[in-house]
């Protein structure tokens, strides 16, 4: 369903960003269904690593296979460039650091990297200030793009609307799409963000039912020239209650600014 409505957009989609989770237990059997799901878009995908797509503690080795190439990359689209990280630590949840190779890796492509150009981050983990499951270590990241002209930054892992920002750059986590998992907000929205990308900026409406699709969670984004991105995270069911201890992220945001961003928006 979630497919089916983002290619009948008035705009279709140009490629897609998928934010993580692309499974529930890192399995080839559900990374391999997941890549073939996306390709029904049609489109080229590019992801990145999340917390679920590790089979245990630290082994992601179907990910590796099924996605390869896809940890600590850059590319570029009509004018724009993005940087998809790894920000997991294993199987954690939450309370985890962002790996010493993501640093490393920025501190070494970041001098080469076009400092005028507007640029794109995707996470796994949110970046935001005060956002649930923020990594510990998610200043020393953000600290080493500050040479670069971020605009955006699309996360996953926490179910719900947050907006933050850190200088020009607005940094979201959106609402989850599965017809399984509900939001951790609270919310009862499922959808993405439809964004556009022009003369640098970017600007965002939603793209929101009332009813859950079957799998996925999204922003979407027109960007540069006429382009349209799309950033999917595939929710599963999640058989907990309340304060998930597996997920360890609690239900209900304690970020009296969350509640406000919520307030604000319906």
């Amino acid at each position: 369903k979630v497919f089916r409505q983002i290619k009948s957009a008035p705009n279709p989609p140009d490629l897609c960003l998928m934010a993580g989770d692309y499974s529930e237990n890192g399995t080839r059997a559900e990374l391999g269904a997941a890549r073939d799901a996306f390709k029904l878009l049609g489109v080229p995908v590019f992801g990145v690593v999340g917390n679920h797509d590790f089979a245990a503690n630290d082994e992601r080795g179907a990910y590796d296979e099924i996605f390869p190439r896809q940890l600590n990359y850059r590319f570029e689209q009509h004018g724009w460039q993005f940087l998809a990280l790894d920000s997991t630590q294993g199987r954690r949840g939450s309370g985890t650091s962002i790996p010493a190779a993501t640093l490393q890796w920025l501190d070494d492509m970041v001098p080469k990297l076009d400092a005028r150009r507007p640029t794109v981050l995707l996470t796994h983990f949110p970046l935001g200030a005060l956002t649930p499951a923020r990594p510990l270590n998610a200043d020393a990241l953000l600290e080493r793009l500050k040479p670069l002209n971020l605009q955006a930054v699309f996360s996953g892992h926490f179910h719900g609307f947050t907006e933050r920002r850190f200088a020009d750059a607005v940094l979201t986590t959106n609402c989850c799409c599965s017809a399984w998992r509900a939001n951790h907000d609270l919310s009862k929205e499922k959808g993405w963000f439809r964004c556009e990308a022009r003369d640098g900026r970017i600007t965002r409406e939603d793209a929101r039912r009332s009813r859950p699709a079957l799998a996925g969670r999204a922003h979407a984004i027109r960007a540069g020239r006429q382009v349209e991105l799309h950033a999917v995270r595939n929710q599963l069911r999640c058989p907990h209650r309340g304060d998930c201890q597996r997920h360890d992220v609690p239900r209900i945001p304690r970020d009296p600014a969350l509640r406000s961003a919520r307030t604000e928006r319906h």
